[in-house]
């Protein structure tokens, strides 16, 4: 009998509510979860920023630099030239977009999730935002079918310098939640960096410069012509634009 009425009695009691001050400290820790910075963010913000500067230094055509020209297409020009101790080249684009420097920013910073316009582009998946201009995703790019696809992770971030250049940076990093798989090889982006030059309100000047490890068994000569097929990779942006203003 008493086992039943202290079971009764559990059951009557009121369940409290939280106090004012109670509600206001888990709203308070749930703010501050949803607002997390990931540790290693500032690590990556520092290496974005020390790879933005070289790569400003490293994109002028110089006696310094020895950049070899390659061609022009659709009104973008390539080179490429060689790094030491290195048997992959560093590529180079350039070329001039009929849109402001704003425009272009949120262009590049998103362009994989505009895959229609991008042959070679498989999959795409962002994994991570660590914060608002900057990402880490998955990228899976089709190869010719005597060879296999390659993929990547790689982290991207936006750095602006003061005297108005914008800077778009990515590189690979190595993701636990997503590892190689069967069948493709996971490639090494050393770095890519979108490079924005304001020239009017309505045009801005575009270099992209970088360096692409597809890992794997693949012939020299055939490294060196993705190489200099990369810098023609602007004109997926062209292509967008083109596309966007007909609308």
């Amino acid at each position: 009998m008493k086992r039943l009425e202290s079971l009764n009695k559990q059951l009557n009691t009121k369940i409290t509510q939280p106090t004012n001050q109670q509600q206001q400290k888990i709203d308070i820790q749930t703010l501050e979860f949803k607002n997390a910075v990931p540790s290693h963010y500032k690590e990556h913000e520092k290496k974005m920023k020390q790879i933005a500067q070289q790569s400003i230094q490293q994109s002028y055509l110089n006696e310094i630099n020895q950049w070899k020209y390659v061609g022009v297409k659709n009104n973008i020009t390539s080179h490429v030239k060689s790094q030491p101790n290195s048997s992959h080249l560093m590529f180079r684009g350039e070329g001039y977009l009929n849109d402001s420097i704003e425009e272009l920013e949120k262009m590049v910073f998103n362009l994989h999730e505009k895959r229609q316009y991008i042959e070679s582009l498989k999959e795409y998946t962002t994994l991570e935002v660590l914060n608002p201009t900057m990402y880490i995703a998955y990228i899976r790019l089709k190869s010719p079918i005597v060879v296999a696809d390659r993929d990547l992770v790689v982290i991207t971030g936006v750095i602006k310098n003061k005297d108005g250049v914008i800077v778009v940076v990515s590189y690979s990093v190595d993701y636990l939640r997503k590892r190689p798989i069967k069948k493709v090889v996971r490639g090494d982006l050393r770095f890519q960096t979108w490079i924005l030059q304001k020239e009017s309100e309505k045009k801005t000047k575009i270099t992209l410069v970088g360096c692409f490890d597809p890992k794997g068994s693949i012939p020299q000569i055939l490294k060196n012509q993705l190489s200099q097929n990369q810098g023609y990779n602007i004109e997926y942006l062209q292509q967008y634009l083109n596309m966007t203003q007909k609308k």
